[in-house]
């Protein structure tokens, strides 16, 4: 399981971009990859990577942490 954090979101389309720990190229997120958790810019995601027609996106992850945890 690899792990970054939020980098955009759009809460209205239901979709954002991922930055992973490891580098490379941001990855596509969809809502359905977590679940019906709120989500913000800057919260810590775990996910599972695969690779689609339009490269690498997140496949299905969980909520790791969110910036008001790690500023406590």
């Amino acid at each position: 399981m690899e792990a970054g954090y939020l980098k955009h979101w759009n809460d209205t389309k239901g979709y954002g971009f991922v930055s992973a720990d490891s580098g490379g190229l941001d990855l596509f997120i969809h809502r359905k990859a977590l679940g019906q958790v709120p989500l913000s810019v800057g919260d810590r995601i775990e996910f599972e990577v695969a690779m689609g027609d339009r490269g690498p996106y997140v496949a299905s992850g969980r909520l790791a942490g969110t910036l008001s945890q790690e500023g406590a």
